[in-house]
């Protein structure tokens, strides 16, 4: 979808207003997220594998919380990433979603130092 498209229609359904009083209240599902642009984890930074949280995990697109446990359990098994590749060993993760997902992330050392691998 064209991402132009997408802010607009975020910005249009963000501004709509409340119910007017006395309406029929409609049950609707919990939202899911917010609109794309601001879901970027930090900012516009690329998140890295090796220290982000499952809550910052999440933000990326097409990351639910079992994924984001998932890439967790494996950073945690496997002392860390060496590169964002590794994701195609993580459960639930093919080459579609790591070419989607490699220009978002990072993998630096455990302790957040250390050569920035892609």
């Amino acid at each position: 979808m064209n991402p132009a498209l997408v802010r607009a229609l975020c910005a249009l359904f963000l501004a709509l207003p409340p119910a007017a009083a006395g309406a029929q209240d409609v049950a609707l599902p919990a939202p899911r997220g917010v609109c794309p642009e601001e879901s970027a984890p930090n900012s516009g930074q690329p998140l890295d594998l090796n220290q982000a949280s499952e809550a910052e995990l999440q933000r990326l697109p097409g990351i639910g919380p079992a994924r984001a446990r998932a890439i967790v359990a494996f950073r945690e098994e496997h002392a860390g990433f060496r590169s964002v590749a590794q994701l195609l060993r993580v459960k639930g993760f093919g080459r579609a979603t790591l070419r989607r997902l490699r220009p978002m992330l990072v993998v630096q050392g455990a302790d957040g130092s250390g050569t920035i691998a892609r």
